[in-house]
């Protein structure tokens, strides 16, 4: 039942279908820590969060 993440992260080639397999909670939190962490979006933009995925 684990993920497709590595040790080294998502990557921009499988984190839409990273992200289709969350539960809407568990999308809230990854988006909820992105933004806590990296508010200003500079670290890999565009590699974890859909770029339309807003906090709720």
């Amino acid at each position: 039942g684990g993920s497709i993440s590595a040790e080294h992260g998502i990557g921009r080639s499988r984190h839409r279908a990273f992200w289709a397999g969350l539960a809407p909670a568990h999308r809230r939190l990854v988006t909820a820590l992105k933004q806590a962490l990296d508010p200003e979006g500079l670290m890999n933009p565009g590699c974890l969060l859909p770029p339309t995925e807003t906090v709720p």
